[in-house]
């Protein structure tokens, strides 16, 4: 009764799985002699020894044992306590255990429910990475993809970006930067078919001033020649002197346009020497500032004393320099200021230069005119001044030195052309 008591005060009669949850025992030393623990077959476990563990620690040392042990036939947690008697003598053991089963059961239901949340979780964020990766990666792939087409030359008609993020924003930019590019490929292939073209009519303008030269010079030559003759056999009052006259003069005027046909048309590789270009402008101005054209007209020097020596060929720059300064005296009608100016400047890439300034104080050039003033067969001049070969030619030869010419214009403020020459180093 006394070991029933306690399991029905202390476990409350509890029950698990059929079996008692709690158990108390008592021990005649180590002889089990009043107990609840249960056998399989339902009996009552009285007769039963107790371990050696318990028996050293509890009836020979006389502690308290506290552990995990196995009780006649299941796991329980345990505590042994001795009992004394009067004399303080330990004459035998009070047990009592609550059965583990529950608590492991508890542990594995624990266990299980933490490894389901678990993979639960691990399912649920998989499941979210997916969707958002997917969100994430398949835009940027199709972004990649129509760049790939784009890096081949296909431009997309659009880039569709199906998100309202970032990576919406970034197709967007792509897509204003394709438009971009195309529109400015397009431009680029246009201006390219425009070169072509023009350069192909300049070929063909050659080929035809080559030809020009040979079929037409030679007759020229001898229209000219026979009408000095006849000229010069003809008294000063013969009623057809003037009709001669006039047949030489545009005799002679067909000869200079052909002359400037060949100019344009001849490929003639400059012979560069090192030259001074402040004595190549003192050269031509020493063969023209005599011409009857140049009596009324004020010639300035502006020249820088420290310019290098430049690589040029001396009789090709003549000829740019005479054309340019022919215009601007024939734009002021005799009457001026024609200011030249050398300096050096610093260009691209650390390049040193060396340019040289034609101003003159004329009625300028109309803005519409300044774009087309170095076209082939352009000019203002009446058809007696020229055939519009002089400034093409004048370009060309400035390329074939590596350098540019500009003109710089307003009505009524003159005209100023800069001729840009690139230094190089003097040979050794």
């Amino acid at each position: 009764e006394i070991v029933d008591k306690v399991k029905n005060t202390v476990f409350l009669d509890e029950k698990y799985k059929g079996k008692n949850m709690g158990t108390a025992t008592i021990f005649m030393r180590d002889l089990r002699v009043s107990t609840n623990v249960m056998t399989e077959k339902g009996d009552r476990a009285l007769g039963t020894l107790i371990s050696r563990e318990v028996y050293e620690a509890v009836l020979e040392k006389g502690i308290v044992w506290v552990a995990r042990a196995f009780v006649v036939n299941d796991w329980y947690l345990t505590a042994y306590r001795p009992i004394e008697n009067i004399d303080g003598q330990i004459i035998g053991v009070l047990y009592v255990g609550i059965l583990e089963r529950k608590y492991t059961d508890w542990r594995n239901q624990i266990v299980f429910i933490y490894l389901l949340i678990t993979l639960v979780s691990m399912v649920i964020v998989y499941i979210l990475a997916y969707v958002i990766t997917t969100n994430i990666t398949r835009p940027l792939s199709d972004l990649a993809s129509t760049a790939k087409k784009f890096g081949q030359g296909v431009y997309p008609e659009s880039v569709e970006i199906k998100s309202h993020d970032e990576i919406a924003e970034l197709g967007k930019t792509f897509q204003s930067m394709v438009f971009s590019i195309k529109k400015r490929d397009e431009e680029l292939k246009e201006y390219a078919q425009r070169t072509v073209v023009e350069a192909e009519r300049l070929a063909i303008i050659g080929q035809l001033a080559a030809g020009v030269a040979h079929e037409i010079n030679n007759p020229l030559t001898g229209i000219i020649l026979y009408c000095d003759l006849v000229l010069r056999s003809m008294s000063g009052d013969n009623p057809q002197r003037k009709n001669l006259g006039k047949i030489n003069n545009e005799a002679l005027r067909c000869k200079k346009i052909v002359k400037g046909l060949l100019d344009f048309a001849r490929q003639k590789k400059p012979e560069r020497l090192e030259t001074s270009i402040k004595n190549t402008i003192d050269s031509v101005l020493a063969l023209i500032e005599r011409q009857s054209i140049f009596m009324n007209i004020e010639i300035k020097k502006e020249y820088d004393p420290a310019l290098p020596l430049i690589n040029i060929d001396p009789a090709q720059i003549q000829q740019v320099l005479i054309n340019i300064i022919m215009n601007a005296a024939e734009s002021m009608d005799g009457h001026g200021v024609i200011r030249i100016k050398s300096f050096s400047a610093e260009g691209e890439n650390n390049q040193r230069n060396v340019i040289v300034e034609i101003s003159d104080s004329g009625p300028g050039i109309k803005q519409d005119y300044l774009k087309k003033i170095f076209e082939p067969f352009y000019t203002t001049k009446s058809a007696s001044h020229g055939v519009g070969l002089g400034l093409s030619v004048c370009v060309r030869i400035m390329e074939d030195h590596g350098g540019k010419i500009q003109v710089f214009s307003r009505e009524g403020e003159g005209t100023t052309f800069s001729l840009l020459f690139p230094c190089e180093p003097a040979s050794q």
